[in-house]
């Protein structure tokens, strides 16, 4: 008897396929801006672009000696002088950390002590390669490297860690190179994750927060050590990296005038125009419409990675509550429609794309071979008062989810009992699209355990998704990890092999509880494993 197989696929898989075979993408003809975009970087090898890590080396030089949120603070100034600011072909949103294209940046307070390494290695290595320019390479050799050797983070916890751990996360002395036993990654990114409050900038301004923090400073007692050498940096901080992110804006409006002047298409002239006033109005002041708290939200994102690595864990907060108002009084005034709307918001996600988080030591290439990301967007949920928060900006962003044709942004649906059918029946329509998208965060667990550890219910009631799966609370909570992975398969091994591994031949790397072979019950197999895992 003969059988017929049917092949049944998700229309992301035929998607992926249509690709493959070179067919149009259904949804090319409605985001034509979008995909001109996206095919101008299509399989673009990543760049380096080692602006951001010459200038803010150049500074710390500079400081040496200062409380370190005030060099910080400054670095951060001083990079947004000089860092080189773009306008890209049809994008709607100004702001990047680096070059045109797909890119890298680089933190050698991180991991500088082996830069000098690893730009040789880059564009040849196996995994996730990235070009580099011969004369960036010499820079980063000659004027950043050599800061950094016996100053860097990585250095510091290599030398921290006692004989037997180190033994269990490093194959080399100088740490490079991972056991994949206890995998370190905190030395390749920062261990912090915490939700931006957007909605405070786009209410306040960074001018409004520079007016708070000086008040603050006038209120300080000039006779109070605290006062002076804990409360005073940090606020002279807070002004400088005010005025740093409002200048880095205004050199872009700078740009985007310019590229007007020498730009022949009235419609593009027209957007590079206003794209020019909204860079000169936000972040530093509060936004007034949809374009202009989109065009805020970014800046603040991309300074935010200009900052420090927080990987590509930044999280975008619940993007459907803070946008909303300015959505919802655009469309009622008839300045936005929702094709508009969308547009605006994938220039975000195309940006968000050609931003690579790089990994530039051999064990962290060799860790996270690719270019995941994970800038989370919240939607849904509830609002602070306990109503549901659904909206029809919700559902725009589930729309733009399922017709963008990458995986940009990592999107989070919040649910709970009272999510509204319509609601569910979207989010389920945007998972049969088969991208894997959205990740459902049931609010009738999170919320409860958050006032149970002594959140109010107002802020348990405003969570939002940073990184994978984590909740936080904006100006509540933030996690820090210890930045380890560990390899549970690596501990059976070593249960087998007499606290040894195959990899490593007879280097004892965990404990010698003997042959299993001579095993007799499940607990002594067992009791094995718990001393070998123990060990981690």
């Amino acid at each position: 008897m003969s059988q017929t197989v049917c092949e049944c696929r998700s229309p992301q898989e035929q998607r992926l396929l249509d690709k493959i075979e070179g067919k149009v993408d259904r949804f090319r003809a409605t985001h034509e801006r979008v995909f001109r975009m996206l095919e101008r970087f299509d399989g673009m090898k990543p760049r380096i672009d080692i602006e951001r890590a010459l200038y803010f080396t150049q500074s710390m030089q500079e400081t040496e000696g200062q409380p370190l949120v005030l060099r910080w603070a400054k670095a951060l100034m001083h990079i947004a002088q000089n860092i080189t600011v773009y306008v890209q072909d049809d994008q709607l949103l100004l702001g990047r950390a680096g070059c045109d294209g797909r890119y890298g940046i680089l933190y050698p307070e991180l991991d500088g002590d082996f830069l000098d390494m690893a730009v040789k290695d880059l564009p040849t290595r196996a995994t996730s390669p990235a070009t580099i320019t011969a004369e960036d390479a010499k820079r980063v050799i000659e004027e950043i490297a050599p800061y950094w050797k016996g100053k860097t983070y990585h250095e510091a916890l290599a030398a921290a860690l006692p004989p037997e751990i180190h033994k269990l996360t490093y194959d080399d002395p100088q740490g490079l190179i991972s056991r994949f036993i206890v995998n370190e990654t905190s030395s390749f990114r920062s261990s912090i994750q915490w939700v931006h409050d957007y909605g405070k900038i786009l209410k306040r301004g960074f001018n409004g927060i520079k007016r708070e923090a000086q008040e603050k400073l006038a209120a300080l007692d000039p006779a109070s050590a605290k006062d002076m050498c804990e409360k005073k940096p940090f606020l002279d901080a807070v002004v400088i990296v005010c005025d740093a992110i409002v200048l880095w804006a205004k050199r872009h409006a700078d740009e985007a005038r310019k590229v007007a002047e020498k730009t022949d298409d009235p419609v593009r002239k027209a957007e590079l125009l206003r794209m020019a006033a909204n860079a000169e109005r936000v972040p530093g002041e509060p936004a007034r419409d949809f374009w202009e708290a989109c065009q805020s939200q970014w800046f603040v994102q991309m300074f935010s990675r200009i900052e420090q690595k927080t990987g590509t864990t930044i999280s975008n907060g619940r993007m459907d509550q803070y946008l909303y108002p300015y959505y919802q009084q655009d469309i009622e005034n008839g300045s936005l429609d929702n094709k508009k709307a969308i547009e605006l918001l994938e220039c975000m996600w195309v940006g968000m794309a050609e931003f690579i988080d790089m990994y530039i030591s051999p064990c962290g290439g060799a860790f996270n071979e690719g270019y995941a990301h994970w800038e989370a967007v919240t939607v849904g949920g509830q609002t602070p008062d306990g109503r549901d928060a659904t909206n029809e900006l919700t559902h725009l962003i589930l729309k733009s989810k399922r017709e963008f044709p990458l995986h940009y942004p990592d999107l989070a649906a919040r649910i709970h009992s009272r999510s509204p059918e319509s609601y569910l029946w979207d989010v389920a329509e945007t998972i049969k699209d088969g991208s894997g998208f959205p990740k459902l965060i049931n609010d009738e667990e999170v919320v409860p355990l958050y006032v149970a550890k002594g959140a109010t219910f107002e802020e348990a009631l405003d969570y939002a998704v940073s990184g994978c799966t984590e909740a936080r609370m904006p100006n509540r909570d933030t996690f820090t990890s210890g930045g380890a992975y560990i390899n549970f398969a690596a501990a059976v091994e070593m249960v087998l092999r007499n606290g040894r591994m195959k990899k490593y031949g007879d280097i004892v790397l965990g404990e010698e509880t003997g042959d299993p072979r001579n095993f007799k019950t499940w607990d002594e197999f067992w009791n094995a494993y718990v001393k070998q895992h123990m060990l981690f």
